[in-house]
């Protein structure tokens, strides 16, 4: 979160970091071939505002899974980029580890 100047929050981020995604088709940038190498156990941990990891994306992640489990958690009211600091999150992480 940042203050505004009138006093007013808002959410913090670089909205440039979505640019590049956006100028293309979703799911246009191929990397699927490098997901589908992975055979170790996989928590994908996604923020329920994120523009760049929609649900769509990490249920076709769970689908193509192979090798190895996967669990997927959404953080409600989150960007791209949970911040993993309130100890709820911090939970997911460790009880996952």
């Amino acid at each position: 979160m940042k203050t505004l100047p009138d006093g007013r929050y808002t959410r913090s981020f670089d909205p440039g970091i979505a640019q590049e995604f956006k100028s293309q088709p979703l799911g246009h940038t191929d990397m699927w071939k490098d997901w589908d190498k992975i055979e170790q156990p996989v928590l994908a941990i996604r923020g329920e505002l994120s523009l760049l990891f929609p649900v769509s994306i990490a249920k076709k992640m769970i689908e193509r899974k192979t090798g190895g489990a996967m669990e997927f958690v959404t953080i409600a009211d989150a960007g791209h980029v949970p911040s993993l600091y309130p100890n709820e999150q911090i939970k997911i992480l460790a009880d996952w580890i």
